[in-house]
């Protein structure tokens, strides 16, 4: 044994597959009645301040200086209430909203990208308005005739024809 590293084992304990938020359940001794995580006062903080620093800037801060004050405050609670629900796939939100938005605008191109490069989606076509022959006689009745598939299960053709279509048409249908 004179390597002590080949006889060690990985050990994997619960903490490495879970992840626990913490959550406040007081705020200076007032119960809150709920708990609320850690990560959703840290987004209020943060967007308040934004939001303060908009505020207080004097050419754009008349976008949100016209709020009522209560606005002012339920606003950073919804934004940060709905970032800490969002299920991120383990990504910080703002990862997440910028994959998002860069989907979309793919989307808009109609672009995709393969091993760094833009790839063009394909696309659907479609053809309108090509002739077709049918005889009246052709159309007015069908007579199934018997087919023989080679190692094929046995094909039903049935009697059914579209007058809908034969009306849309303009053809008259014998009856």
């Amino acid at each position: 044994m004179e390597n002590g590293n080949k006889n060690r084992v990985k050990l994997l304990v619960l903490n490495d597959f879970l992840k626990f938020d913490r959550k406040i359940y007081q705020l200076f001794g007032l119960s809150l009645g709920r708990p609320i995580k850690l990560k959703t006062v840290l987004y209020f903080i943060v967007i308040l301040v934004i939001e303060l620093v908009i505020y207080f800037t004097p050419i754009i801060g008349g976008l949100i200086n016209w709020l009522p004050f209560i606005y002012l405050l339920l606003l950073p609670g919804l934004l940060a209430y709905l970032l800490s629900g969002v299920r991120t796939e383990g990504r910080t939100p703002l990862a997440f909203f910028r994959s998002l938005f860069l989907y979309n605008l793919r989307k808009l191109k109609k672009v995709t990208y393969r091993r760094g490069r833009e790839v063009a989606k394909p696309t659907n076509y479609r053809f309108e308005g090509y002739a077709t022959i049918i005889f009246a006689e052709d159309r007015t009745e069908f007579e199934p005739k018997k087919v023989k598939f080679k190692n094929k299960a046995k094909v039903r053709i049935s009697k059914y024809m579209d007058k809908e279509l034969l009306k849309r048409m303009d053809y008259k249908i014998n009856q």
